[in-house]
């Protein structure tokens, strides 16, 4: 078993987003990042994230990529 650890992407100012969800830079950065290993021969499995907004965002963009994924 292999386990990745992978930092959400860049989050918004508190002001601008009061759950502090991903910037339109942290979300390319985190749909380039899923890609990435998508086309590579790294096939995730699961994805565990907080319950926080700009996680949960990136798991979602990690999913787009590879749809079997399963999310908790």
């Amino acid at each position: 078993m292999r386990l990745f650890l992978v930092q959400h992407g860049n989050a918004l100012p508190k002001d601008v987003d009061p759950e502090r969800g991903l910037s339109e830079s942290g979300k390319q950065d985190v749909a380039n990042v899923a890609a990435f290993l998508a086309r590579g021969s790294v096939q995730v499995e699961r994805i565990f994230h907080s319950g926080k907004k700009r996680a949960w965002e990136t798991a979602e963009l990690f999913r787009e990529c590879q749809p079997s994924l399963g999310i908790i």
